[in-house]
């Protein structure tokens, strides 16, 4: 609404301006009197303007309760979201070690000389029950 008024303004302003000068043969009285009754017309149009813009911001006013009510409403869904991004979590943990290289398994006892030494007598202990 305040352009339109600011754009009457203007160009009201621009043809008293040109009221000095003659266009299309025109006395520049009448351009005067041309410019006059379009800023009247606009001045007329300014009540009509704003009951328009009354009726719509009293509907828009209406619908304002309602829509406050849907924006302040919990999802529904809120808990299953949570739970699905959960298991989701857990799926791709999964895949990852799925993907992953293998790594070579350490041995729980580090071998010694003596544990190394005793492995093998016991292995020729055997082999010799074995022969007999």
């Amino acid at each position: 609404m305040r352009r339109r008024l600011l754009a009457t303004i203007c160009l009201l302003s621009a043809m008293v301006a040109m009221a000095d000068t003659a266009i299309d043969n025109a006395p520049a009285d009448t351009l005067a009197n041309e410019a006059a009754r379009n800023f009247l017309n606009a001045l007329e149009r300014i009540p009509s303007i704003i009951d328009q813009y009354k009726a719509k911001n009293e509907v828009l006013e209406k619908e304002i309760p309602q829509l406050q009510e849907i924006a302040g409403k919990v999802w529904k869904k809120e808990d299953e979201l949570k739970q699905l991004k959960s298991e989701l979590a857990a799926l791709d943990r999964k895949i990852q070690l799925e993907l992953a290289p293998p790594t070579p398994e350490v041995t729980e006892k580090s071998e010694t000389p003596d544990s190394v030494m005793s492995h093998i007598n016991k292995e020729i202990k055997i082999k010799s029950r074995i022969s007999l």
